[in-house]
């Protein structure tokens, strides 16, 4: 009988540390906080900042100086023809039907833009994108869209004038050309043009030709 003794203080010492554990155990349970639907976890990754948008396309500037022949979305007698110079901030154009219609131009340019304006309210607006210039020109009342291409010289637009004889010309990079020439307030086509010969004949008078560069005097007149 002497040994029931202390086998029921080591019983009653395994019974008290069981109870201590499960106290600890319900303490700890109770104790911790389940994530709320808002909470972040441990495991979740953060959410990426967020990204501001591109800006829009502006257009690429245009090259200080440079050359661009195009024609206007007309077709047949409602087509035009249409030449803009560049240089140093500053441009000049021409358009022309080959029969009757020109218009001389000037303005500046603003990044990827020209806006260029002319005797009777002719106005000439275009953008610089994708290689070529486009926009939209209005000359006595009517309006074209139009598009044209960097050329390189001889192709242009030329200019001579000498007294009452007045003309106009643009040469395309494939060598066609087309122009307009006044002579004494009659006008009508243009006389075929060699741009390397420097000079044309109008009204029967041999006249130098002038190439138009952004900024010419020439076309103001």
């Amino acid at each position: 009988m002497r040994t029931k003794g202390p086998l029921l203080t080591l019983l009653a010492v395994v019974v008290l540390a069981l109870i201590l554990l499960a106290v600890n155990i319900t303490t700890k349970t109770d104790g911790a906080t389940a994530p709320t639907a808002g909470s972040p976890t441990s495991g979740a990754a953060s959410p990426a900042p967020a990204q501001a948008a591109p800006p829009a396309d502006a257009g690429t500037p245009i090259p200080a100086q440079a050359r661009y022949t195009g024609k206007t979305s007309g077709r047949g007698a409602g087509e035009a023809s249409v030449a803009v110079a560049v240089k140093d901030g500053k441009a000049s154009a021409y358009l022309c039907d080959g029969k009757k219609l020109e218009s001389w131009l000037s303005g500046r340019v603003q990044g990827s833009s020209v806006d260029l304006t002319g005797k009777n309210g002719a106005r000439l607006t275009g953008t610089y994108q994708d290689g070529r210039l486009t926009g939209n020109v209005t000359v006595d009342g009517q309006s074209w869209s139009f598009s044209a291409i960097p050329s390189r010289s001889p192709a242009g637009v030329y200019r001579a004038r000498k007294g009452t004889a007045d003309a106009g010309w643009i040469v395309y990079p494939d060598g066609s050309q087309t122009g307009v020439q006044n002579i004494g307030g009659q006008a009508g086509p243009a006389p075929a043009l060699d741009p390397a010969s420097g000079s044309a004949v109008l009204g029967g008078a041999t006249v130098p030709v002038q190439t138009i560069e952004g900024g010419d005097e020439a076309v103001g007149g």
